[in-house]
């Protein structure tokens, strides 16, 4: 027979979890609420959701902002956006394991694919004084998705 304080020991540490809380601070680059919702997911597959919306976004932000032919906007939004992404890169790294191939991280990788071709396409009509920003961006995202397919699909 256990003794109560050893079942109840036990039954504390039922279901046993993966030690993925965040465990460092997040970035002013997120909204509160995306911080909000980041900082309560115990999982690693519901921080990625909340990173694809945030991908998401970001472009629609970048859009419109590109639309509205407001240059400071720009910068601001591909630096928020860069921050977001290095921070996503970092969290999935140290959280989803080397072959980690969650429907999340997945939708997050076709999330990310899709707005770098859409920025792609947007590029032309990004000013000329921001158009390399935002080359070097496309260029950093796609080593950032590069990574994320890395970790989908090692060698």
């Amino acid at each position: 027979m256990l003794s109560p304080l050893l079942m109840l020991l036990t039954l504390s540490a039922w279901p046993p979890q993966a030690g993925t809380r965040l465990d460092q601070p997040v970035p002013e680059a997120f909204t509160p609420a995306e911080r909000k919702r980041i900082a309560a997911e115990a999982k690693i597959d519901g921080r990625i959701k909340v990173y694809t919306a945030a991908v998401s976004d970001r472009y629609k932000q970048l859009a419109a902002a590109v639309a509205a032919d407001k240059p400071e906007a720009v910068a601001q939004v591909l630096d928020s956006w860069m921050q977001v992404l290095d921070f996503s890169l970092q969290d999935i790294r140290t959280h989803a394991g080397r072959r980690s191939k969650s429907r999340a991280l997945r939708r997050f990788e076709i999330e990310l694919r899709k707005a770098i071709g859409a920025l792609d396409d947007l590029r032309v009509s990004v000013p000329f004084e921001q158009m390399q920003a935002v080359e070097s961006f496309i260029g950093r995202a796609e080593k950032i998705r590069a990574a994320i397919v890395a970790i989908l699909f090692p060698n």
